[in-house]
């Protein structure tokens, strides 16, 4: 086939030259790293999402624009922050809080990265800096251990049931894991630093973990994104936080519940990322003077076998309630240890006169477990892997009842 060639006018080597070298010039001004564009569209975007999809409340964007920050990762950073807010409901967002509060940055001894929001009831701690990674490995308190290639089976593991122990109502058992000597009546007689008045919140219930759950049991299944946890809080240990606001609620103690989730899709770091979200709450109601980080205990047999650990009150059977308290002795600093220790046993003599054999012996521990923010900062712990969902929801109405008769009483 005969082709034909349109003739096009040569240009001289000159002018060749100098236009070359232009577009280079015009190239090399206007290159931007891949990189760099990736992450000023992935910033774009999750500024979108958050001003759109409401995720975060008034301090949405202290905590992300902080752990942006914080983070020498920055894509991780903005990564986390936007799938960390997963399935937060009955929020309140306006577009004055996508505006950065530095003061949140003043603390040094945290690291600040995604936060939560609140639902107030009755509708419905964080490690601050390199303790974190300790807290959030402590396979003794939270379980961890998986195949991940089994987790969605539906085989149930073998429970081994465990009835509690009757407690006098003059006893407080305490499980020391630190080095220092307690004198527990000395702690009891003496009084507390802690007051509160009026209507505004003075407990504030949060969950680190928040995708812990129990042993699905008739209709209480859940889809697991782990095994024993789940991110449908209906089945969650968010549900059992809204059984508890309800309960304290209704006993005349102001609650704010924070039904965020903290611990997916990544569990390292959710003691920071709640820690960001208490300090933003105490920040915005200065009222609240107790910080309840609450969870689900486990405890696994080396066989695989996991224990259900009952109290028997009356006719009903329910879950037992463990208050973890931290100290210093891990080296970071918590000087005011002794307060929070001291409204622990006050409860737990109160839930030893009230339902014996509810509380199981406090446990004491060398880590802080964000209890620094509060002198009435606790664990608690309603019910194990074993335990099924109803018997940790009627645990949290007895709890609720020893607690706000401990805590009422001693603001008469």
């Amino acid at each position: 086939m005969q082709r034909s060639y349109r003739y096009k006018p040569r240009m001289n080597l000159r002018a060749r030259t100098l236009s070359h070298n232009a577009a280079h010039i015009r190239g090399a001004a206007f290159q931007i790293p891949l990189a760099v564009k990736g992450l000023a569209l992935l910033f774009i975007i999750s500024l979108v999402i958050r001003g759109f999809s409401a995720l975060g409340a008034d301090t949405a964007s202290n905590a992300y624009f902080t752990g942006l920050v914080a983070n020498e990762n920055a894509l991780d950073s903005i990564l986390n922050s936007e799938l960390g807010s997963v399935g937060q409901t009955q929020q309140d967002v306006s577009i004055a809080s996508m505006i950065l509060d530095p003061s949140i940055l003043a603390g040094k001894d945290q690291t600040v990265s995604s936060g939560g929001a609140a639902s107030a009831a009755p509708s419905a701690a964080a490690e601050g800096g390199n303790e974190s990674s300790k807290a959030d490995t402590d396979t003794g308190l939270y379980y961890e251990n998986w195949d991940s290639a089994n987790s969605n089976t539906g085989s149930k593991p073998n429970i081994i049931t465990k009835p509690a122990s009757t407690t006098s109502a003059d006893y407080v058992a305490v499980d020391n894991k630190t080095e220092y000597s307690i004198d527990t009546a000395a702690l009891l007689k003496s009084p507390l630093k802690i007051a509160f008045s009026g209507s505004s919140p003075v407990v504030l219930i949060i969950h680190t973990h928040s995708s812990e759950a129990y042993m699905p049991d008739g209709t209480d299944q859940y889809y697991p994104s782990d095994p024993y946890r789940t991110q449908d809080k209906s089945h969650s240990i968010i549900r059992v936080g809204d059984e508890l606001a309800t309960a304290l609620s209704q006993k005349g103690i102001p609650v704010i519940h924070d039904r965020g989730v903290y611990d997916y899709p990544s569990y390292q770091g959710a003691y920071n990322r709640s820690y960001a979200a208490i300090q933003a709450y105490l920040k915005k109601y200065p009222s609240i003077k107790i910080v309840i980080d609450l969870h689900r205990d486990a405890i696994e047999a080396a066989d695989g076998s996991v224990y259900k650990t009952i109290a028997q009150i009356g006719s009903s059977t329910c879950s037992q309630v463990l208050l973890v308290m931290g100290t210093n002795s891990s080296g970071l600093n918590h000087p005011k240890w002794k307060e929070n220790f001291k409204l622990a046993l006050h409860i737990q003599s109160q839930m030893n006169k009230l339902y014996p054999s509810l509380a199981k012996p406090i446990e004491l521990s060398q880590y802080r477990y964000n209890q620094q923010a509060t002198t009435g900062s606790m664990i608690v712990e309603i019910g194990c892997t074993g335990n099924t969902l109803q018997e940790s929801l009627t645990a949290a109405r007895y709890f609720a009842d020893a607690f706000a008769k401990a805590v009422l009483k001693l603001n008469k």
